[in-house]
């Protein structure tokens, strides 16, 4: 069996960008742990769930300021106290120095450590930042109680570095507000305390201005605190945003090279049926009359399946990515399906020589939509055919409920490695091989699997052959199928129909196709030609082409043609495979049959359409 996928990967919104879709660029380590969670709150006070990444950040951007500005803190200090040497007690002064010194260090080596510990959670961190803080602030701000000894121009100058120092910190602890409140407060504090007990209107002067330059600075603070999280958020989007443009264009680039391999392979795989069909259709125009006339047409008919196994896998494909095909659940009986089955594949197996067996209880009902699983395992089959050379290939029902149907072949098998991409459309596991098709069988299986919700295994074994199990659920007895007709059986002589296509070549074709069905037909290349001939003669159905040139379409037209017989069956027939034309016709509630069409899938239709009851034709009017 082919492999040809990946189970479980999320379909895009075209094959080709789903099949690149995957490609996404990691996150950003400082981005990755954060995402878009809230702020904690440090700018608004507020007690918001912790963001990881803003708070490391806010470490490592205090940690740096901190170890950046340790020189110029020591030469202020140098500064204070070759300024108060002589008017302040010498081993006070010199005491006060040291513990400035010390602190600062200790506090840079303490945050570079701190701000290395990744492992940790950082809010502790961040309160051992709060605690330095405090520990600087209060060796800084001691500098106020040399004001005992200063005059008032001293004063003045002690009072001028201490406000310079609190005010620097706006820039360096300002991204963790609380740090520098911390460290603020211990400055600014003993310092308006020692101008308030000099006891003279100069003194409370001095220390209300003090107080109200603190409270600037505090707005100041909270002002970068807030701009340092927005930048960081704004950051962290950009990032997001880049990682976005480069996965769309990752996507873009591997769905033009999926896109490149598709045509490449489509174009050898369509062209070769086409090939044998165009040979042998000019020797019958050469030589009608031939002796092997016969086994020419039948070659032309083998030509065309295989032509239309192709462009129904890739209908198949639009059709389940467009969302258009939605399953509809019924009971049936298992054991008719599976009959049905091996009639259509029993031919191709034997001619290979591999023996095909079908097990399954005849009493077996289960519940899902026949038209999708008969698909499914169609293809299976179909796969499983193909890469089979000998042996034997089985299809076995067992369990109770659910119950599992087992497809097991004794072909090539695929290699461990591969069974990874196993359902992915165009994977190819040996591209030398001729019959490999366009490599959809199988992404048509994993997307029929999501839809009817059937829990689907694959094993294999190279040179071992390959299984696939699928569990379905038991349902109850089904009523009575629907009486079927065969084309020669008469069940469309007599009947009206009106035929409308704009191309001359298929409505000539589809008319000699009725007219042998018994049936009466009107030929209509346009929609007012089309209206003129039911107003003339009406019909019992219509079979519409989609698109009918001038802007017409076939939507419109039996739109129009029910406004004259509300209850008129129609078909609608097109080449088109587009999504928009898929959801058009489905909206419209409107059978849509895509070219090339079967005699057998025409007939069918006609049969299905005249014979649903009357209100149901009308409920399908255009909406």
């Amino acid at each position: 069996m082919n492999s040809r996928g990946r189970v479980g990967v999320e379909p895009a919104s075209t094959m080709f960008e789903r099949h690149a879709g995957n490609a996404r660029a990691e996150s950003r380590p400082d981005v990755e742990a954060g995402g878009d969670k809230t702020a904690t709150g440090e700018a608004g006070g507020g007690s918001a769930a912790p963001d990881v990444d803003l708070d490391r950040r806010r470490l490592a951007v205090v940690a740096a300021q901190a170890n950046s500005l340790r020189w110029q803190i020591v030469a202020t200090a140098l500064v204070v106290a070759s300024v108060l040497w002589r008017l302040v007690p010498t081993p006070l002064l010199a005491g006060w120095f040291v513990l400035v010194f010390g602190v600062r260090e200790l506090r840079a080596r303490q945050l570079r450590v701190l701000a290395k510990d990744e492992n940790s959670p950082p809010e502790p961190l961040l309160h051992q930042v709060v605690l330095w803080n405090v520990a600087l602030g209060a060796v800084n701000g001691a500098a106020a109680l040399f004001l005992s000894w200063l005059d008032t121009s001293y004063a003045a100058v002690l009072t001028m570095i201490l406000v310079s120092w609190a005010a620097g910190a706006v820039a360096t602890s300002a991204p963790l507000l609380r740090a520098y409140v911390a460290y603020s407060a211990c400055v600014f504090a003993p310092l308006i305390s020692m101008w308030l007990l000099r006891g003279s209107s100069l003194g409370v002067g001095v220390a209300m201005l003090i107080a109200m330059f603190a409270g600037v600075q505090y707005r100041f603070a909270k002002q970068n605190a807030i701009v340092f999280e927005e930048s960081f958020r704004i950051r962290r989007e950009n990032d997001k945003l880049l990682q976005e443009l480069a996965a769309a264009r990752d996507a873009a680039e591997a769905a033009n090279l999926a896109k490149s391999r598709f045509l490449a392979i489509a174009s050898h795989d369509l062209r070769q049926p086409l090939h044998a069909l165009t040979l042998h259709s000019s020797l019958l125009a050469m030589e009608p009359g031939a002796s092997d006339a016969a086994a020419i047409a039948q070659e032309i008919s083998t030509s065309i399946d295989a032509l239309g196994r192709l462009l129904d896998s890739l209908l198949d494909i639009s059709k389940l990515d467009a969302g258009a095909v939605v399953a509809a659940p019924r009971p049936i009986r298992l054991q008719r399906l599976l009959a049905l089955l091996a009639q259509s594949h029993s031919p191709h197996a034997r001619a290979k020589g591999i023996a095909l067996r079908f097990e399954c209880p005849p009493e077996v009902v289960v519940e899902t939509d026949p038209q999708l699983l008969e698909r499914l395992l169609r293809n299976l089959l179909d796969n499983a055919i193909k890469y089979t050379t000998q042996g034997e290939i089985s299809v076995t029902v067992e369990g109770s409920d659910p119950l599992e149907i087992e497809v097991r072949d004794t072909g090539r098998g695929i290699p461990r490695e591969m069974q990874q991409r196993v359902f992915e459309e165009f994977f190819q596991v040996n591209t030398s091989d001729q019959a490999r098709g366009l490599g959809l069988g199988l992404a048509i299986v994993q997307r029929l699997v999501r839809i009817l919700d059937l829990p689907m295994s694959l094993s294999s074994e190279p040179g071992q052959g390959t299984r696939v199990r699928l569990r379905i659920a038991r349902g109850r007895t089904p009523a009575p199928a629907p009486q079927h007709h065969d084309i020669g059986s008469g069940a469309l002589a007599g009947r009206r129909v009106l035929l409308v296509d704009d191309d001359a070549s298929p409505r000539r074709a589809m008319r000699r196709v009725l007219d042998r069905m018994g049936c009466e037909t009107s030929e209509a290349s346009s929609a007012d030609e089309a209206i003129a001939a039911a107003s003339t003669n009406p019909p019992d159905i219509v079979l519409a082409d989609f698109r009918l040139g001038e802007g017409e379409d076939g939507i419109e037209l039996i739109r129009r043609l029910r406004r004259m017989q509300p209850t008129l069956p129609a078909l609608l027939l097109s080449g088109d495979t587009d999504t928009p034309l898929l959801h058009a016709a489905d909206a419209a509630a409107l059978p849509l049959l895509h070219k090339p069409v079967s005699l057998v899938q025409l007939h069918a239709a006609i049969c299905t359409a005249l014979e649903e009851p009357q209100h149901a034709a009308s409920t399908r009017e255009v909406r």
